[in-house]
């Protein structure tokens, strides 16, 4: 099971799913427990099997995955995904906050289906990389569904790419 990020590998996180798993496409996806300890782990509808829970973070503030890094110093590249399910029974997406690398703060505006940041490229990385999720002004929970994390090099398909808002 993959616990840090190496130079050649591409760490797939399934939120919410304690065990590992290999998906349609022979990529391992992993658990996020080991990355986070706090947040509420909920169920969710989906017919992608790693997009089948949430972790939702029902607390006022920042909180944040930490994932080691084998190699500090490299350069990475991260994405984002959120499958809102109605894990809160409200049937409304919510919207919140997304920080990564202790860069600027993200505006995700969920919607009803799965939704993936674009992917985003950071330098010069430390022993770990950051991954934050804070409520907005609507006080909504924030909730993540995977993280993909790759090195900078390493090309990476399987996630898409299109934009669901920044700041």
């Amino acid at each position: 099971m993959a616990s840090a990020l190496t130079d050649t590998q591409i760490l797939h996180i399934a939120c919410g799913i304690s065990d590992t798993s290999v998906d349609a496409y022979g990529n391992t996806w992993v658990g996020d427990s080991t990355f986070i300890a706090s947040g509420s782990v909920v169920r969710v509808e989906s017919q992608d099997r790693r997009l089948t829970a949430v972790r939702c973070f029902p607390i006022a503030g920042a909180s944040c995955y930490s994932i080691p890094v084998t190699t500090p110093g490299s350069s990475i590249t991260v994405a984002a995904g959120f499958n809102y399910g109605n894990y809160d029974g409200q049937n409304t997406p919510p919207s919140f906050k997304l920080q990564i690398q202790g860069g600027d703060w993200f505006a995700i505006k969920t919607s009803m289906g799965p939704d993936w940041t674009n992917q985003m490229t950071y330098s010069d990385v430390g022993s770990t990389i950051s991954v934050c999720l804070e409520p907005d002004d609507t006080r909504r929970w924030p909730f993540i569904s995977a993280i993909d994390i790759s090195p900078a090099s390493a090309i990476n398909i399987l996630s898409p790419t299109s934009s669901i808002g920044s700041t």
